[in-house]
C-alpha cells in the first residue's frame, strides 16, 4: 500500500527526501549531496525558508542505471 504523502499524478510518482533516500539505500545528507554534485536530479521547492525537495522516482531509477558513482549504493 502506498504511502499516503507520496503522491502519483499521471505516471510520475513524487518522493520526499526521506523517501528518496530510503529508494536508493543511502542518507538524505548523501542524496542531497549527490543533488549538489549533479548526479541525482533534484526539484527544490519555493515559498518555503527551508529548501524543501521532491523528487521523481524515475529520475532517482535512472541516475541508479547511468551513474556508476550512485549505482554502487555503498
Amino acid at each position: 500500500m502506498e504511502s499516503p504523502k507520496r503522491e502519483r499524478f499521471g505516471s510520475f510518482e513524487w518522493l520526499t527526501s526521506d523517501e528518496a533516500a530510503r529508494h536508493l539505500k543511502v542518507k538524505p545528507r548523501t542524496l542531497l549531496l549527490w543533488v549538489r554534485q549533479g548526479k541525482v536530479k533534484g526539484y527544490k521547492l519555493s515559498g518555503t525558508k527551508r529548501h524543501v525537495w521532491r523528487f521523481l522516482r524515475s529520475d532517482l531509477d535512472a541516475a541508479l542505471l547511468n551513474n556508476s558513482d550512485v549505482g554502487y549504493l555503498g
